[in-house]
């Protein structure tokens, strides 16, 4: 017979980390339905892959089911915003029944920019629900700047 210890914690882990605990066996990955939130409720956030090479920095997302004009990409002191509306709707008609599914809200995502680019430079394309930036990395080197110290 192999003896355990009883962890008092244990159970409250897994209450404080649902993912990991009984909510999670018993709801499966849709906790947000068992926590009340309505598709409004949950935030769209895009999902972002971010590349660089020599020449420059690339960052493509996603945005599904979302026109070009409801998407706005914006520069400023190096911070780089990409922010839009979501705007869907679902109808179905069936002989019994009529739905209508709408879905509205704002996301925005904001990228701190490295030194080393050229703001006025960069290139957005919107194709197929994906948004494609193309920062250009600065030809010139960064270079120190030696700062005087005063009595």
């Amino acid at each position: 017979m192999e003896l355990t210890l009883y962890n008092p914690f244990r159970a409250v882990s897994r209450l404080v980390r649902p993912e990991r605990g009984f909510l999670a066996d018993l709801f499966g990955d849709d906790l947000d339905s068992f926590w009340g939130l309505t598709d409004r409720e949950r935030a769209f956030v895009p999902r972002v892959d971010i590349k660089e090479n020599k020449t420059n920095y690339k960052i493509t997302a996603e945005l599904p089911g979302i026109e070009k004009d409801d998407v706005k990409v914006e520069v400023k002191d190096r911070v780089l915003t990409i922010e839009g509306e979501k705007k869907e709707e679902k109808e179905e008609k069936e002989d019994n029944y009529y739905r209508v599914e709408r879905s509205y809200g704002s996301f925005h995502r904001s990228f701190s920019l490295p030194e080393d680019i050229t703001e006025d430079k960069i290139k957005a394309v919107f194709k197929n629900g994906i948004l494609t930036l193309t920062i250009p990395r600065s030809k010139e080197e960064q270079k120190a700047k030696q700062i005087d110290i005063t009595a």
